[in-house]
């Protein structure tokens, strides 16, 4: 008892510094439409299917899993000097814990994409998120100090504890923009910034107005930088910031290009990143011709580690672009796979 209590404390003194508001994943450049509403239809050919999963802290508590799907496209392209519109759909379902507290969301996306350039290299695209949510738990699952008769565990008895409401919903809202830039053939920058939660939704079971959801901030950005032919250097970070909490990631992947030809196209992804205080990400990804595979493990390197043993969370990413009809059509937005 008292052990799972120590492991119970340092979750929860985890959680102040990485931000346990919201979900988050590692492989934050494979949850474009989650991470930026800006990022909404910003990308090559007409459609974008994008899975994520993810669980943690299996070896700690019961595990903590996430799983998320978007779709975006583009409705229409090429308009007052090549701008383009993007729809999309995002939703994620989440459940942590011994109390099976769990977060069902459901979002709309719209993003308007401005062409700086009539080179079609350089792209400033602003969004929009309108989504509903639901949290609940489940009560039967927990334990408190008050159940105990002082011989056994008795869940007849009273625990002392004012549970209020299963769930509540809410609705929220996000915004964001995004810039993209694009020199040349194996070499782009960039940069998105989104605010999230600008309404602040109240949190709380018990109808308490006074209890709501932190704006939250986060800014990334990520660049190529070619080296030899078919190879390059993806230096990447990403900052969140919400109320008192923080998570930074800092790290960068390496590509190798397998084949360049268009029916064939096929790249290798190896990256290493850190998020401070927290964990470091080993990533692996498969690209070809338009699918996109990526894995990563986090390392724990926290205090919780001697509860972990440095196992943190395992992750897996699956995204799909189907092309335009018109194929002889030249390209909009000359960016990566992201």
């Amino acid at each position: 008892m008292k052990r799972r209590l120590l492991i119970l404390t340092i979750l929860l003194m985890h959680g102040v510094f990485t931000f346990a508001q919201d979900i988050h994943f590692s492989q934050f450049k494979n949850a474009p439409v989650m991470i930026n509403p800006a990022n909404t239809g910003f990308f090559e050919d007409a459609h974008r299917f994008v899975l994520n999963s993810r669980s943690q802290w299996s070896s700690v508590t019961v595990p903590y899993r996430t799983y998320s799907f978007s779709y975006d496209m583009q409705p229409a392209y090429r308009l007052l000097q090549n701008d383009m519109l993007g729809v999309g759909f995002w939703m994620y379902g989440d459940k942590a814990g011994d109390s099976e507290f769990g977060t069902i969301q459901a979002s709309l996306s719209l993003s308007y994409i401005f062409s700086l350039s009539a080179k079609d290299n350089n792209y400033l695209s602003f969004g929009f998120m309108g989504s509903w949510a639901e949290r609940s738990m489940n009560y039967n699952k927990l334990y408190f100090d008050q159940q105990y008769n002082g011989e056994f565990y008795d869940p007849s008895l009273y625990s002392g504890e004012e549970a209020g409401g299963k769930s509540f919903n809410y609705f929220d809202f996000n915004l964001g923009a995004h810039w993209k830039y694009k020199p040349q053939k194996e070499q782009y920058y960039n940069l998105g910034l989104s605010l999230n939660h600008i309404t602040r939704p109240h949190q709380s079971f018990k109808n308490d107005n006074t209890n709501r959801l932190p704006v939250k901030g986060i800014f990334y950005g990520d660049m190529s930088l070619p080296l030899m032919q078919g190879q390059s250097l993806i230096p990447g970070f990403m900052s969140a910031f919400q109320g008192s909490a923080a998570e930074i990631v800092l790290g960068s992947a390496y590509k190798y290009v397998l084949s360049s030809k268009r029916m064939t196209y096929s790249a290798l992804q190896s990256g290493v990143y850190y998020r401070f205080g927290d964990a470091i990400i080993l990533t692996t990804a498969l690209e070809y011709q338009r699918w996109h595979l990526g894995i990563s493990y986090d390392i724990n390197v926290s205090d919780l580690n001697t509860a972990s043993q440095g196992r943190g969370g395992f992750e897996i990413s699956l995204s799909y672009k189907l092309p335009r009809k018109d194929i002889h059509r030249r390209k909009v937005i000359p960016c990566p796979i992201f």
